[in-house]
């Protein structure tokens, strides 16, 4: 009975040692949001980047593809400046974009024509509105003065590509504050929702033993 509880506690650490997300570390001079924004802004530069070279071969419309090149641009010198500091303060930084941001890179590869145009300036109008939303989380609860000044430098670039993309939309087919569904959960939605699921895993784990622990009980009566 013992060796089976230890098992169960063993079982209970590896799921919330699973679900925590992994930047939650502590490193030196930065707090969790500091380090959030970093990663999260590194990998959004690297999807718009990547977004941008996409374009710049498929798109059907000049305007798109004068974006796409204004992109390229400002995004590599986004994280031109931004790597430098994530290394000086010892935060490490993704390879690559997130799950969410590489099925969209995926969906402009397989989409041509006008669609194609239409679905990059609908789904680059939701990655800027998430790159905003990180920009005023570190603004707001960042502790790193040059992660804040990363995000101040940040926010008037998104906010520029966030209006040229709203006069580009009529022209393509996609309306302005219009929600692409493929988009998927978000990123600042997975850590929440790793959490829930530990959380009923735990749950089921606690009410098994429980009812394990009755049934033996039981037997020895």
């Amino acid at each position: 009975m013992r060796r089976r509880l230890t098992a169960l506690i063993v079982t209970i650490g590896a799921l919330l040692a699973v679900a925590a997300p992994a930047h939650a570390a502590p490193v030196a001079g930065v707090n969790a949001q500091d380090q959030s924004y970093l990663r999260g802004a590194h990998q959004a530069n690297l999807a718009a980047i990547a977004a941008a070279r996409i374009a710049i071969r498929k798109a059907t419309e000049q305007d798109t593809r004068d974006l796409a090149n204004r992109w390229l641009t400002d995004h590599t010198k986004l994280d031109n400046d931004l790597r430098p500091v994530a290394k000086k303060l010892g935060v490490d930084l993704p390879a690559r974009p997130d799950t969410t941001q590489q099925a969209t890179l995926n969906r402009y590869e397989q989409t041509s024509g006008s669609s194609f145009d239409g679905l990059w300036v609908t789904t680059q109008r939701q990655g800027q509105a998430s790159y905003r939303r990180l920009i005023e989380a570190e603004v707001t609860s960042g502790q790193n003065a040059e992660v804040k000044a990363l995000a101040r430098q940040a926010s008037p670039v998104v906010a520029a590509h966030a209006a040229s993309l709203d006069d580009s939309a009529p022209a393509v087919g996609a309306a302005p504050g219009q929600v692409d569904s493929g988009r998927g959960i978000s990123p600042g939605n997975r850590p929440t929702i790793a959490a829930t699921l530990a959380a009923i895993g735990l749950a089921f784990l606690v009410g098994s033993a429980w009812l394990w622990r009755r049934r033996s009980a039981g037997h020895l009566e």
